[in-house]
């Protein structure tokens, strides 16, 4: 499990984080407060899948992640 660890880690996140999520906003609701809303929400997801899901993933869960990717 060699590939798996901290330095691989961060460039996939760097190459995923690179796409922001898609924001389609809502007519009837103030622009600005939507656009500000989404911003943090997307900072809020980015932050939790780099600082806690795919760390635990990957320290708990590396096998599964082979497995997954050989099916």
């Amino acid at each position: 499990m060699e590939f798996l660890n901290r330095k691989t880690l961060d460039l996939l996140l760097d190459s995923l984080l690179r796409r922001s999520l898609t924001f389609t906003p809502n007519p009837s609701e103030d622009f600005d407060e939507q656009k500000q809303k989404f911003i943090e929400a997307e900072t809020a997801v980015h932050r939790w899948v780099r600082n806690e899901l795919l760390p635990a993933v990957i320290c708990q869960c590396p096998q599964a992640l082979v497995s997954g990717f050989c099916l």
